[in-house]
């Protein structure tokens, strides 16, 4: 497992060349002679796009979008099963991150690569993300497939986060959703759903019981007393009630 940070400035040590970066974790990890992790370092920054001379360069000679790919080629160089992606596009230009989405895109196919996707971006989401989990404070409140989840909500607060994005049409003309109140702070969480307070939807109940991650479908799941589906809220209310 790899991590690829936030800010790509930030993630590079400033003092160090990008051969060195690179050619660090092999190292701590013992991966191969001097000659061998040369060899490799030279295929990772290849492999996201740079020429080997960058190699010898020093973070700051690099524009943001390129110092985003040597995080990339840091990350590849122990050759993991899975990397964590932490908002990896969000301080690039719109233009640079549909190139290093494009280049995640053609690593997750030819390295067979998972991919652990943290983004607040929901055009990003669904264009890169096969599946979805969206958070709120902490817990998983509802997931599934990226276009079951951004296109049928389930959970009130996925429906007021999809519909206060913005769409990228100029001729569109939305009404953003607003939501009431603030977010609790993490260390006093209201009793219950956390999101009752905040909820159009909330009833007593609510505020008393934490509402358990249930499948809708075979790939639907939602943790809501009352989901955006009248069948689905029937049931279990019912179950509620019996309860």
């Amino acid at each position: 497992m790899q991590i690829v940070f936030q800010d790509p400035y930030a993630s590079l040590n400033p003092r160090r060349t990008v051969r060195q970066s690179l050619s660090e974790p092999l190292r701590v990890h013992k991966a191969g002679s001097r000659q061998a992790i040369a060899q490799k370092v030279q295929r990772a920054i290849e492999e996201v796009g740079l020429p080997q001379s960058a190699l010898d360069r020093f973070p700051h000679e690099f524009s943001g979008g390129q110092r985003q790919r040597i995080g990339i080629a840091r990350a590849l160089v122990l050759d993991p099963e899975i990397i964590i992606a932490d908002e990896p596009v969000s301080a690039l230009d719109v233009s640079v991150q549909a190139q290093i989405l494009e280049l995640l895109e053609r690593l997750k196919r030819d390295r067979g690569l998972s991919f652990v996707f943290v983004s607040h971006d929901l055009g990003v989401v669904r264009h890169f993300c096969d599946t979805v989990c969206v958070m709120y404070l902490g817990r998983i409140i509802e997931q599934g497939l990226s276009g079951q989840v951004l296109d049928h909500p389930l959970h009130p607060y996925t429906r007021v986060l999809r519909d206060s994005s913005p769409l990228p049409d100029p001729k569109a003309r939305i009404t953003l959703t607003k939501i009431k109140g603030e977010i609790p702070a993490p260390t006093n969480l209201p009793s219950g759903c956390t999101f009752h307070p905040r909820c159009t939807r909330a009833r007593p109940e609510c505020a008393l019981q934490i509402p358990a991650l249930g499948a809708m479908s075979t790939s639907h799941s939602v943790a809501c007393f009352y989901p955006l589906n009248a069948d689905v809220e029937k049931r279990i209310g019912d179950s509620l009630g019996a309860a």
